[in-house]
Formats: structure tokens, sequence, C-alpha cells
């Protein structure tokens, strides 16, 4: 039996675009969130980066759902460092050893929920851009200015 090889991220246009727009849209979203004296954590450029990468490859081989994917796991890893605070956190608490368990689990429940969200915001994005890109990409017919 023939194992499927795993794509190359140095030659695999798709990959090479999830790591370099989803690690610049996780790594500013990140700092954006450590500059600031809220608690919000804004997704905006994270689903740019979904939506820019729906509209590139919308003719390519990668389907952009794909592209979205690996976007948004790419951008989903410095996003979880506000996680990391409250994984020290939690020995800081005077409580029984089995509820810092429950915290700890919790903390890795919450961990894996944002990294889903993540990838589904950019899959959405992605799917978007390639809708607009067939809307208004290249192969439409040109408006005519009959009135």
């Amino acid at each position: 039996m023939v194992q499927p090889s795993l794509p190359d991220p140095r030659t695999d246009t798709g990959w090479r675009y999830a790591i370099v727009a989803g690690g610049l849209a996780g790594t500013y979203t990140l700092l954006e969130y450590l500059l600031s004296t809220g608690t919000t954590l804004r997704l905006s450029p994270v689903v740019f980066a979904g939506l820019l990468g729906g509209l590139l490859f919308v003719d390519a081989d990668v389907p952009p759902r794909r592209v979205g994917l690996r976007t948004g796991l790419v951008a989903s890893v410095p996003l979880v460092w506000p996680f990391v605070d409250l994984l020290r956190a939690i020995p800081a608490f005077t409580q029984p050893l089995w509820f810092d368990a429950v915290q700890y689990a919790a903390v890795a429940v919450a961990v894996g929920l944002f990294v889903l969200f993540t990838v589904v915001v950019t899959q959405a994005g992605a799917v978007v851009g390639a809708w607009l890109a067939a809307k208004v990409g290249p192969d439409r017919p040109a408006a005519t200015a009959e009135g």
C-alpha cells in the first residue's frame, strides 16, 4: 500500500500563501491585542487573509476552502498566546489539585474551539473571495453602457 505524501510547503503554492498571509495576519492581530489596553481580539485581518486567498486561488489547483483551512491554521498559532497567560495563572490559585486539572482541560477545550473558529472564519473568507473572483474576475463579460 502506497502512503500519500504530504505536500511540501516550500513548493506548494497553497501552503506558501497560507504561511505568509496567515502568519502576517495572526502576528498583526496578536500585536494589536498585546499593544491595546482592551481585551478584544479582532479577527478582521485573519478574515481578510482568507478573502484574499479565495480571490487569488480561484482558478488554481488548490480549492479555496483548503487555502482558507491552511491560512486559518497558520494564523491561529500566534493567536493562542493569550491562552498561555491563563495556563501560567492557574497554579497561582489556592485550590484543590483536581480543580487545577479541570481548569487546564477547560483551557485546552477553549484553545481547540478558538482554532476551529479561526479556521471556519478564514474558510468563509476564502469562499467569499472565490465567489467575488468569479463575479468580477477577468472572464466576466464587460458591462455595456446601453441606456
